[in-house]
């Protein structure tokens, strides 16, 4: 074999290979491209909400209790605010896709902050009267 025909194979089996490392690249950060959206949709925006919820959770708690304390109305009402906030938070967490732990937990959550919620309520009611 002459040199040229081996050089011409040895470039186009480097070029062949450069090829399929490229075709493999791309595959791979597509595959995840679409995990990494999956673990933002799925698991980054709910956790967002959760912990908003739970801001506004401590939030309403500390605005009860300084409320009381120094027999101020206006914080029930912030209260008030915060648990029409947080039932709006409760419904666009519930639209996501849940597996079933998730959703068990969730309705446990749902229990509990109906209890709560309403205990706020009647707090809220004492405050202003």
């Amino acid at each position: 074999m002459k040199i040229t025909t081996k050089l011409i194979i040895s470039y186009l089996t480097v070029a062949l290979i450069v090829v399929v490392l490229g075709v493999v690249s791309y595959v791979g950060l597509n595959t995840l491209n679409g995990e990494l959206k999956d673990l933002y949709n799925d698991r980054l925006n709910p956790t967002i909400t959760l912990t908003e919820m739970a801001q506004q959770m401590e939030n309403t708690r500390v605005q009860m209790i300084s409320g009381v304390a120094y027999e101020e109305p206006a914080n029930g009402q912030v209260a008030q605010m915060n648990l029409d906030s947080i039932d709006e938070l409760l419904l666009k967490y519930e639209d996501r896709n849940m597996n079933d732990t998730e959703e068990e937990v969730f309705l446990q959550l749902k229990e509990n902050w109906a209890t709560y919620s309403e205990t706020v309520r009647e707090n809220i009611e004492f405050l202003s009267n």
